[in-house]
């Protein structure tokens, strides 16, 4: 997924010869999948699912992505997939720029870095809670595994500094250092790590839809959650960020969310 209109990653992916073998997949550009692009991720994950030569898919998001609204996408699939492990991969050199707001939020209760996740407050410390360590914070406090790359750039008691304070973020992840974008297989796939149950307990989960009568009362605008979009805001509200769900045989109905009517595989 590529917020631009062509993902070079995937055409990379795509070429013969590289070690990772790729059956199929396809490319979901010019917006998020947690907002814009849902539609096109729910179709081509309900595609994928009905083939016989796939044994796993594994989905890149864009880097300003909210994995938890990536998640309720999966609400609409249950009968076709399963969503195994939401992994947050960190540039440990980027992330160390913000240091000092990230061991500050680590300090906090769980309850209270989940009130300054509350989008409308009407005064947070901005030095504290800007837009891109909002971001982070969403990032990594909804992930089961967090990687850290590029930690070859820093100093070794710096890499252990960066680590514990991730894994206070988020004491339930495993946290991993990488290099070169190395890992074990096993420690990203087949574990079996996320929970829709615990999903749900979660107070964003859906949080950003609602209905009375049949109609949207709550919906954020495009451009306050991915930043780099530039949304028209004058357009009419749709459920979850810009989707519209009739096309889908199902979803937003008046009372809650229905799962659409995919056959089983």
């Amino acid at each position: 997924n590529d917020l631009g209109e062509v993902s070079m990653d995937f055409h990379e992916l795509m070429e013969p010869g590289q070690p990772f073998r790729v059956t199929a997949g396809e490319a979901v550009t010019s917006g998020c999948i947690c907002c814009t692009r849902r539609e096109s991720f729910v179709k081509a994950i309900t595609d994928f699912s009905q083939r016989n030569d796939v044994d796993h898919i594994l989905v890149e998001a864009s880097c300003v992505a909210e994995p938890l609204h990536v998640a309720e996408n999966f609400v609409l699939m249950q009968e076709v997939a399963k969503l195994d492990t939401l992994v947050t991969v960190v540039d440990a050199q980027a992330a160390m720029a913000s240091y000092d707001a990230l061991y500050l939020l680590s300090t906090f209760r769980k309850s209270a870095r989940a009130n300054l996740l509350t989008r409308y407050r009407k005064a947070t410390p901005q030095s504290l809670f800007s837009p891109q360590i909002r971001l982070l914070l969403e990032q990594l406090t909804f992930a089961n595994v967090i990687l850290m790359s590029k930690c070859d750039q820093l100093q070794e008691d710096t890499t252990a500094k960066l680590h514990d304070t991730l894994q206070r973020l988020n004491t339930d992840a495993t946290v991993h250092v990488c290099q070169d974008g190395k890992i074990p297989m096993s420690l990203v796939m087949n574990k079996d790590a996320f929970s829709m149950e615990q999903a749900e307990l979660d107070f964003r989960w859906f949080r950003e839809a609602g209905a009375m009568d049949g109609n949207v009362t709550h919906c954020i605008p495009i451009s306050k959650r991915c930043m780099p979009i530039k949304a028209d805001e004058s357009a009419p509200c749709r459920p979850i960020g810009g989707i519209s769900m009739q096309p889908m045989q199902g979803g937003w109905t008046q009372g809650g969310w229905t799962r659409p009517n995919f056959s089983k595989k």
